[in-house]
C-alpha cells in the first residue's frame, strides 16, 4: 500500500507565515509536512490500513514537538512525535482494532463519533483555533475540488485569521508541489459554500470527502499549528 502525506498551513498573510506551490503534472507530492517523517510513516503504515479497511475517515490531533523561537525567523514544520505503535489486533470491532495499535502508548487516545470519523488524540493539543466559528465560506472550483487548496481556503477564512491574530498563532513555513485536478463532478469535492461551522467541522467535511486523514498539530510557546493530508497514494513519495 502506498500512503499520500501532503502539507497545508501555507498561507501568505500581509508576512510570509508559508507558501503554497501548485503544479499540473502528475509527480506526487514532494514536500515534507514536518521534523519527524519516519514517525509519521511508523504511524500511517498500521493507522491507515486500519482505517480504509473499516471505509473510516480519520482525524489526528497531535501536540507536536518545537522548539523556541524569537519570532524574528520563520517557524519551521512541526515535528511530529514518536508514537509506540504495534501490529494490530485482528479481532474486535474496527474501533477496537485501531486502538489496539496504540495499547503500549497511553498518550495517545481513540474514539469513533456519531458521523463515523476515527479521532486519534496524541498528548494535550492545543486546539482553541478550531473551535473558531465560520460564517459562510465560499469555494471556487480550485478550492472545491483540490484537497489543499480547500484546506488553505478554510484558514484563510475571516473568522479564522481574526481569531489567529488574537492568539498571536504564526505558521510554519512549508511549500508544496501537488497535482492541480480539474472540476470534475465525478470527482471528490466539497459544495460551493461552507456555512455556519467551526473549522474543527469543516476540516471533518475534508476528511469524510476525500475519504483520508486531516493530521492537525499544535504547540501552545511557540502558537503554532500545521495542518496536512494523507491518502492512500505515497508517502513522500516513496511507497510503503
Amino acid at each position: 500500500m502506498r500512503l499520500c502525506v501532503v502539507a497545508c498551513s501555507a498561507l501568505v498573510l500581509g508576512a510570509v507565515y508559508g507558501s503554497q506551490r501548485e503544479s499540473a503534472d502528475s509527480s506526487p507530492p514532494i514536500d515534507s509536512p514536518g521534523a519527524g517523517n519516519d514517525s509519521i510513516r511508523a504511524f500511517l503504515k498500521d493507522v491507515w490500513p486500519a482505517l480504509s479497511s473499516a471505509g473510516k475517515p480519520g482525524r489526528v490531533y497531535y501536540h507536536a514537538n518545537c522548539s523556541p523561537n524569537d519570532h524574528s525567523s520563520p517557524l519551521s514544520p512541526l515535528e511530529f512525535p514518536k508514537i509506540d505503535v504495534q501490529p494490530p489486533l485482528s479481532t474486535g470491532s474496527d474501533l477496537a482494532v485501531v486502538r489496539s495499535i496504540f495499547r503500549r502508548d497511553h498518550t495517545v487516545t481513540v474514539a469513533e463519533d456519531e458521523t463515523g470519523i476515527v479521532r486519534i488524540r496524541i498528548g494535550e493539543v492545543p486546539d482553541a483555533i478550531l473551535r473558531t466559528r465560520i460564517s459562510t465560506l465560499s469555494l471556487d472550483a480550485r478550492r472545491q475540488f483540490n484537497v489543499l487548496s480547500a484546506i488553505a481556503a478554510i484558514e484563510s477564512a475571516p473568522e479564522v485569521q481574526s481569531v489567529m491574530r488574537t492568539l498571536k498563532i504564526r505558521l510554519p513555513v512549508t511549500a508544496q508541489n501537488f497535482r492541480v485536478i480539474l472540476p470534475d463532478e465525478s470527482r471528490p469535492h466539497l459544495p460551493t459554500e461552507i456555512s455556519n461551522v467551526a473549522m474543527d467541522q469543516a476540516l471533518d467535511m475534508v476528511a469524510r470527502t476525500w475519504g483520508g486523514i486531516v493530521f492537525y498539530g499544535a504547540c501552545a510557546r511557540p502558537a503554532t499549528y500545521q495542518i496536512f493530508f494523507a491518502d492512500s497514494v505515497y508517502f513522500l513519495g516513496a511507497k510503503l
